[in-house]
């Protein structure tokens, strides 16, 4: 796996957060996306990224940014953009970076849904253009799915955006059990991908909770657990299928397919 490294800039981050940015970003150095602060006094229009602590008009134009806000901050928490509350932990910081990398800047090297692989460094934005307008527009056309992914993984969610746009469907995200089940209740999904470990209520007691919600969903577990006991129980559960990550493209279609087979 190819490692990439982009600059972040700081504008008006007191000198105590400046070393907790500083402590961030040295963790960031064992990752696939490292960091590193640029020097005082440097040009920001040449940072990868800006934090700012402040108006985010004093970045330059064209840069992203990122805000630094309060807990509590009602205000600051409703505007949009990309934010980091204090204190500005490194897991937090490195999430939301992480975040912009993706999104803003296009770096996506993992291939496999949950998984990486090594080599020649592959945008993940690059392997969808393979997926044909016909490809697509026949899947999309087949069945009209309303999907929800369920992972506190955001780079997992990136993944299955992405794999998904690319087969016609566009999903919507939870991170956490609870949340799904809400969202169940709301939206009515046809199926939902959903991961086993994740804050709060685990992946099969959030799996026996949306088979109770009418309509219940089609469910597909995703996950890294991929023992014959975890298997056995995602069944006994209600789950309709379960794939172990590292996921290509292929083979979640093809699960999505055989659930719906089914009906």
């Amino acid at each position: 796996m190819e490692h990439r490294t982009f600059t972040v800039g700081l504008i008006g981050v007191k000198e105590v957060e400046q070393a907790m940015m500083d402590r961030a970003v040295r963790l960031s150095q064992f990752r696939t996306r490292v960091y590193q602060l640029l020097p005082r006094n440097s040009v920001l229009s040449d940072a990868d990224v800006v934090v700012v602590d402040g108006d985010p008009g004093l970045a330059p134009v064209g840069v992203p940014v990122v805000q630094i806000h309060d807990r509590g901050d009602a205000a600051a928490k409703s505007r949009k953009g990309y934010k980091v509350e204090r204190p500005l932990l490194p897991n937090r910081v490195l999430k939301v970076l992480d975040q912009v990398t993706m999104e803003v800047l296009n770096f996506a090297p993992e291939l496999d849904i949950g998984g990486e692989v090594s080599g020649t460094q592959t945008s993940i934005f690059e392997t969808l253009k393979g997926v044909t307008e016909d490809d697509g527009a026949a899947r999309a056309n087949k069945v009209d799915l309303r999907v929800l992914v369920v992972d506190d993984s955001m780079l997992v969610q990136k993944q299955m955006e992405l794999t998904l746009a690319g087969a016609g469907i566009r999903a919507e995200f939870a991170s956490d059990g609870q949340t799904a089940i809400d969202m169940q209740k709301r939206n009515h999904y046809d199926l939902i991908f959903l991961d086993v470990m994740m804050p709060g209520i685990d992946g099969f007691q959030t799996c026996k909770a949306l088979k109770k919600v009418e309509p219940s969903p089609h469910v597909v577990m995703l996950t890294s657990k991929g023992s014959a006991f975890n298997k056995a129980h995602g069944v006994l559960v209600g789950a309709d299928a379960y794939l172990t990550k590292p996921a290509n493209r292929e083979t979640l279609l093809e699960a999505m397919e055989k659930v719906f087979d089914k009906k």
